[in-house]
């Protein structure tokens, strides 16, 4: 060691801000987790577990119901314009429902969960369409897409529903759940 680096003063040690760096970054970071927990939202985390099992079974009804009714649809879906075309088979239904309902719940994001009121229009046609304003748009990535019959604000006897990726314009097929 030569006599210089006895004479500096301690802030001037580069070994000094070596050790203060460690255990300073690590402060800095956890001040940064906890911002981040306090701060950001996390909408995958359900509050009760318990009724969401219970869902699950009134959801296997649901597509057994489906299966038994032979219904299958054929989606259109532009998540540019919002515009969505489906075109129902009735399988065993007496008749088209005026209304069904459609769900696209975003695979992660659950404030951009949309649920459109797709309309009949002539013969097997329903169409509906998404307002493309903030975060209800449909955005490209993974959703789920899901139709059941209307029902004010009740849950439809049945339901089809597949995970997709939405991309541009998209067709889906839907068909009932295998058993």
């Amino acid at each position: 060691m030569n006599d210089m680096s006895l004479k500096l003063p301690w802030y001037r040690q580069p070994l000094v801000w070596l050790v203060i760096s460690i255990p300073l970054s690590a402060v800095l970071a956890g001040i940064v987790t906890i911002y981040l927990a306090v701060t950001t939202d996390d909408g995958l985390v359900v509050d009760d577990y318990y009724k969401q099992g219970l869902a699950i079974n009134r959801q296997i009804e649901r597509d057994r119901t489906a299966t038994r009714l032979q219904l299958s649809a054929d989606i259109e879906i532009d998540t540019a314009t919002g515009f969505i075309k489906v075109m129902f088979d009735k399988g065993l239904l007496e008749t088209y429902p005026q209304t069904l309902t459609l769900g696209l719940r975003h695979a992660t994001r659950q404030q951009q969960d949309n649920f459109i009121t797709l309309q009949h229009g002539v013969d097997n046609q329903y169409v509906g369409a998404v307002s493309q304003d903030g975060d209800q748009g449909i955005r490209n990535g993974v959703w789920h897409v899901e139709i059941s019959r209307a029902k004010d604000g009740e849950i439809g006897a049945w339901r089809l529903s597949r995970r997709v990726w939405l991309e541009g314009f998209t067709r889906v097929e839907l068909l009932p759940e295998a058993e």
